[in-house]
Order: C-alpha cells, then structure tokens, then sequence
C-alpha cells in the first residue's frame, strides 16, 4: 500500500523517524508502510517528521469497499481523509493563518490582523486551488467509528465548543450500524432485509435498507422509515410512535452531517479551541494562541488550548488519526472506487481530481490569484470600450447639436410663416386659432405595476 500524493523533502523537522521509498506510477517516489508500530505517516520521503503545526487535514467522505471479497460478504464502509503540510510555515502555530467560518461564509483574519504578524495565509487545503501541499490520502478500513470517536474527543469537540453538540455526536456515533446487520423484521414481501450506513454525496452518509447480506442492493420494498414504524409496531407501540421515532432518525442524521461539514474545511493537525481558555471563562474571545513561550517574559500562553476529553492538550489529531485507528494509506483504486460512487469530495491527486463537490470559500489560495488576473483583463478591456462608447457618443451629440440648430433655422422660418396664416383666419372668420383643439400625442405615463405578497428527545428503541 502506498501513500497517495507526492512527498516533500524541505520542511523543517526532525530526523525522529525514518521509513523505506518505493517507486510508484511515472518513478516517483512515495512512502510505504512497513514494519510494526512507532511509525509515522506524517514524514517526508527521507523519513524527517513534519512540524506538527505545518499540518493539516480534511475529511472526505465514506465508500463501500467490496474489492478482494466473497459473494455475500458485507462490503465494508470506509472512510477517507486527507493531509497536507504548508511548506511555508514560519513558526507562529495556527496565529499565522486565517480561518475559514462556515457560519458567515467569510475568512476570519483575527487571529493574524497584528501589524507585526509577517504571514496571514489562509488554511485553505479544501480549495481546489491550495498552496498547500498534500502529504497523503489515508482510508480508515474499519469505518467510521474508530475515526469519529478519536475525532470528537480530541479536536472535534473543541472545533464545536459546544457540549450538547459533543454529547449528541457521541450518542448518535453509537448508534449508527457499524456492519450490514439483518433486520428482526421483513419487509413488505416478507424477505429478509439488512440495514448498513450508505455513503451519499457531499461526503454525507444515512442510513438505508438492503436486500442483501452484503448491503450493496438497496431494498425497493422497504426504507428507512416503513422498518421503524414496522419494528415499532412490532414491539407493542402504535404507529404514530414508530413515525415519530422515524422522524427522529432522520433529522439525527442531518444534524450528524451538518456538523461534520466543520471537518470538511481544511484544520490544523494540531488541536485548537476558537474561543479564549482561562481559569474562570472558556468561552471569552479574544485571541487564539497555543501554549506555549510568551514573546514578553517567557510566560506560558494558554489562550485557545484545547482541553479534549481525553485530558489531552492541544493534541496532534493526526497523530491520533494514525496510532488509535486502523488507518491505511489510500491507493489510486481506492480514490477511483469512491470517486466512481459519487460520494467523497473532490480532491487532486498528482493532478488527477477524484471526487466531486465540497465547500467553496470566497477567493481562495490560487484561484483568487487567477480570478483577480481575469478580472484585471476583462477590466481593462472594458475601459478600452468604454473610451471607444465615449469618443462615439460625444461624435453623435456634436453632429445632434449641428443638426439641431439647422431644424431650429427652419422653425423660426416656418413659425412666421404660420403667424401670417393665423393674422388671416382670424380676420375670416373671427376664430382664434390659439382655442382649437390640441392634437398631438404627448406619450402614456405608465403607472408601477402592484406587487403581489404570500403571506432531540432519542426514541427509546434501538434500530440497530
């Protein structure tokens, strides 16, 4: 197996441990994974670690892996994340960055907005357009539990800030089916039918019914919701109850991927809180700084640490991703299985993108470079013919004027020559010409058209 993404050799960091190269597609060299425990992914090719405050990661979504396996085994679940490392780390953790928040939709410069700070770069890794560099993709081969629970109390729950949000992403981790489990009900023909996590698009996941025992064909004789109200109705309860609980499941399962979208944006390896700790508040606001050496005094700093609940602080969640999990570099088949089936987010590799989708950030890393070149082109183009409108328009109104003042010649001409006629109408008939009706159409003002004007409790049953 072998890591996917090209390796990077000038990164600060040190010599701590050292791993085999092999020679993949077109003679590049990557790392493999070899030998027992105490080894790191998060090395270059000559085995030299990463400054864990270079790295960062993103989840990418689950896939059914069914390679290598016998008709009828259960196709498992895996997940996907990647790694990346900023070759351009200059030592100041994560207050050199910008964050990226989701709740706005804007960057957040706060952390780095110092007139003495030499670097506010974006943490970008989920753009398509990053500088950043990608260290790896990795695929948890026992799906997501493992992953997510390391996750949530370490990083994530930091990330959140939010105990009811931490407390309902671990109750709800559990509950989600972990294999294809056969149902204790049938389904509408009477056949025996299976339950799995199904991988969906977006790097989203539900739950769904199958038909068979290696949870690939999706059940057209029962779905989610008809199994619940069927095993509720099965143990005694009305169904009304069962469509309740249903109800439930599914907004659970929404709320699940609503807050898994804050992993989908590019975070540091290194854990972090967005709020300010101290002794008395840890929810104040203020700056975000890592413990550590303060610049004055030498004092520690412990502003933003991340108190996980685990009792760790300011954790390397990478580092956890790889030693407390059953983690394995991804191979191109792999990204191509998952890519194929729709349901990771899209990803470059070695300038191939897999994948689709994701979250798009205003202007980010290269991309802003290029838009702001393309605006700059199309702007001056437009100048250009905005001046030639200009030169045009002014041409039009001088040849108006010119023609103007030879119809205003004529007028005056023609207005004696109505004068004389009307000096002799009246003398005819004694009519005055000035109260006869007045003839010509001064145009309709339209009127405004009016506008028209329209005016979690958990159910007590375990589905798995």
């Amino acid at each position: 197996m072998v890591v996917v993404g090209q390796q990077h050799e000038h990164l600060r960091g040190v010599p701590e441990l050292r791993r085999s190269v092999q020679h993949g597609a077109g003679g590049r060299e990557w790392r493999s994974l070899q030998g027992g425990g105490g080894q790191s992914y998060m090395v270059d090719k000559y085995g030299v670690q990463y400054d864990g405050n270079s790295l960062f990661w993103r989840y990418l979504g689950l896939y059914t892996d069914c390679d290598g396996l016998s008709n009828g085994d259960f196709c498992p679940r895996k997940l996907l994340w990647a790694a990346y490392v900023d070759s351009q780390y200059q030592g100041n953790s994560i207050e050199e960055y910008q964050f990226y928040d989701l709740s706005t939709g804007e960057w957040d410069g706060s952390i780095c907005s110092g007139r003495w700070r030499a670097r506010c770069a974006r943490m970008d890794c989920h753009e398509s357009g990053t500088d950043f560099e990608l260290v790896g993709v990795f695929k948890e081969s026992e799906g997501m539990f493992d992953w997510t629970e390391q996750l949530f109390k370490h990083e994530g729950m930091c990330i959140w800030n939010d105990d009811s949000t931490y407390q309902t992403m671990k109750t709800w981790m559990n509950k989600w089916p972990t294999t294809c489990k056969q149902l204790d009900v049938t389904d509408s023909r009477g056949k025996t039918a299976y339950i799995a996590v199904k991988p969906i698009s977006d790097g989203d996941m539900t739950v769904a019914i199958y038909a068979d025992s290696a949870c690939t064909k999706e059940s057209s004789h029962m779905d989610l919701t008809d199994y619940i109200v069927k095993l509720y109705q099965s143990q005694g309860n009305s169904k009304s109850d069962g469509y309740q609980a249903a109800a439930t499941y599914k907004a659970a399962i929404q709320t699940w991927n609503d807050n898994m979208n804050y992993f989908k944006i590019c975070q540091p390896c290194m854990a972090y809180n967005l709020n300010e700790q101290n002794q008395n508040d840890h929810r104040a606001r203020v700056l975000r700084v890592l413990e550590g050496n303060d610049y004055q005094g030498g004092q520690k700093r412990e502003k933003y640490n991340c108190y996980d609940d685990a009792g760790y602080t300011n954790v390397n969640q990478c580092y956890k991703f790889e030693s407390k999990t059953k983690v394995e570099a991804a191979s191109t088949e792999d990204l191509k299985t998952a890519s194929h089936q729709g349901s990771i987010l899209q990803i470059e590799v070695d300038r191939k993108v897999y994948g689709r989708g994701g979250i798009k950030s205003p202007g980010g890393g290269k991309a802003l470079v290029r838009s702001l070149g393309i605006t700059l082109v199309v702007g001056l183009v437009f100048m250009a013919l905005h001046v030639r409108v200009i030169v045009v328009e002014r041409k039009r109104k001088m040849m108006t004027r010119s023609a103007g003042r030879r119809k205003k010649s004529k007028r005056r001409t023609k207005r004696g020559k109505l004068s004389s006629k009307r000096e002799k109408l009246v003398e005819e008939d004694g009519a005055n010409y000035n109260d006869r009706p007045n003839t010509s159409w001064k145009g309709v003002k339209l009127g405004e058209k009016a506008g028209t004007s329209e005016g979690v409790k958990y159910p007590d049953t375990d589905i798995t």
